[in-house]
């Protein structure tokens, strides 16, 4: 970038120079390398840009909200041609939990270790729109629904999400965590 950036705004304009007095072919030079810098960088951008970024993403508000009041989900679809047919956005808490399973040690002796199952406890989607429109979907956080909590055997996760049901999960997915209060 740094080379092109060189290119474009010393290297040649110091060659035109050099060749020419004429002003005007001088600024017209410059006017066009400064077009195909811009395009050359958007071209770029378009083609580097992380997947991590994804096609839209959620964002929760607030962040903090007990059980029983309204969290809004705000989506933005940043490239709506990439996003598939569907989109969705939805309030999830994910229970993770620490349970024994059996082993065989090296000797062939019988085991136990200990694993991290998850189980979702509660989910609600809604269809949006493949629009750029930002657009807020609310939520109720179920009266009655586990509150956040990360221990050491048990833990509780809440988040916003936004996903593409007919793709892979990492692939087209927007998470925000939120805070359930007691």
């Amino acid at each position: 970038m740094t080379v092109l950036f060189i290119a474009c705004f010393i290297g040649i304009p110091l060659g035109v120079v050099a060749l020419t007095d004429s002003q005007p072919v001088i600024y017209a030079t410059l006017g066009v390398l400064a077009v195909a810098f811009v395009v050359a960088m958007w071209v770029l951008a378009r083609r580097l840009r992380p997947e991590s970024v994804g096609h839209f993403e959620v964002l929760a508000e607030p962040l903090e909200v007990a059980r029983g009041e309204e969290i809004a989900a705000e989506l933005t679809i940043h490239y709506p041609e990439d996003v598939g047919a569907r989109i969705e956005v939805g309030l999830v808490c994910v229970e993770r939990y620490d349970h024994p399973a059996p082993t065989r040690g090296e000797d062939g002796d019988p085991g136990v270790e200990r694993r991290i199952g998850e189980d979702v406890a509660f989910e609600s989607w809604l269809p949006a729109w493949r629009t750029e429109e930002r657009q807020t979907v609310r939520f109720r956080v179920p009266p009655d629904a586990p509150y956040s909590h990360e221990g050491e055997c048990l833990s509780f996760a809440w988040r916003v999400s936004a996903r593409e049901p007919d793709r892979v999960a990492e692939e087209g997915a927007s998470d925000d965590p939120i805070w359930v209060l007691p």
